[in-house]
């Protein structure tokens, strides 16, 4: 296949990836005061950057995967 050829995902279509990595993120719980903060940031409608950065964290665990090798993507490419 080409680079030039697309491969479109439709939502809620199965799919067989691989798991090329696991990341496990060290993420403290937050004190009643940051979750009230929180809950501010998230009803303002125009978010400062640092504001954007505050609300932005990381999974705590993630899950990296990949369909680029024979028999992965879509399960209907393979029937």
């Amino acid at each position: 296949m080409d680079e030039d050829t697309k491969l479109y995902f439709d939502v809620n279509e199965k799919i067989r990836f691989r798991v090329e990595q696991e990341v496990f993120v060290d993420v403290k719980p937050k004190s009643p005061r940051e979750k009230e903060i929180e809950e501010q940031l998230r009803a303002k409608e125009e978010l400062t950057e640092e504001e954007k950065r505050i609300l932005e964290k990381p999974p705590a665990y993630a899950l990296l995967g990949s369909c680029q090798t024979d028999g992965m993507g879509l399960v209907s490419w393979w029937e």
